[in-house]
């Protein structure tokens, strides 16, 4: 959220197309940064780059099955939050 932010508020600094293009071309180096950093996080992190690096490492039928396991197991947890809340 903060990085959109920043970048709408240097854009409404300036009318200049080149200096323009220059904050955009900057944004997307340091989320390419970013995202080059955190490889090994989100190889076990629970979000979208997770599932990314697995389709590129272990393909469609695999990611997929581990996505819908991961979304059972949250779901089953959260079923089970629901009713110990209830039962308390």
């Amino acid at each position: 959220m903060c990085v959109p932010l920043n970048r709408k508020i240097a854009l409404s600094f300036t009318d200049n197309q080149i200096h323009t293009k220059s904050i955009e071309v900057f944004d997307q180096l340091g989320e390419l940064l970013d995202d080059m950093m955190d490889v090994e996080e989100d190889i076990d992190a629970i979000n979208p780059n997770r599932f990314l690096i697995s389709l590129v490492a272990h393909g469609t039928v695999n990611t997929r099955m581990e996505c819908q396991t991961c979304l059972h197991e949250k779901i089953q947890f959260l079923t089970e939050y629901r009713d110990f809340l209830m039962i308390h």
